[in-house]
């Protein structure tokens, strides 16, 4: 950095250099560990998350549940939206066949790896 700066003619001591990029260095740490990714292999986590909201419908004004759904490892998106917030409503689309068929898929897969891969089952 002193080079640099005596390229130009410049005379910066080292503390004044320290204290002009401490908040920069600081606000990059901070976004580094903001931003952390986990690393999953295909098919091994799906994360899912749920909001409302009142939204307007024709002349009414109606409360809109949702769910939203992430592939861990390819960042692929699945968002629904559901008049109700049974767990039924929001099951059906992620678990097509309903719950036998997830507990089938749960077998399979705690027969096939001798645990469960961390799907987060519902």
């Amino acid at each position: 950095m002193q080079r640099l700066l005596a390229e130009h003619g410049l005379v910066v001591s080292d503390r004044m250099i320290e204290r002009a990029v401490t908040d920069i260095r600081r606000a990059q740490r901070v976004a580094q560990l903001a931003t952390v990714r986990v690393e999953t292999p295909p098919g091994d986590q799906l994360q899912i998350d749920f909001g409302q909201q009142r939204v307007r419908i024709g002349e009414a004004r109606v409360r809109v549940f949702e769910l939203v759904a992430v592939l861990s490892c390819s960042r692929r998106l699945f968002v629904k939206a559901f008049l109700s917030g049974r767990q039924d409503d929001w099951r059906a689309p992620l678990f097509p066949g309903g719950r036998a068929a997830l507990r089938a898929r749960q077998s399979a897969d705690h027969h096939q790896l001798g645990r469960h891969a961390a799907h987060g089952y519902i």
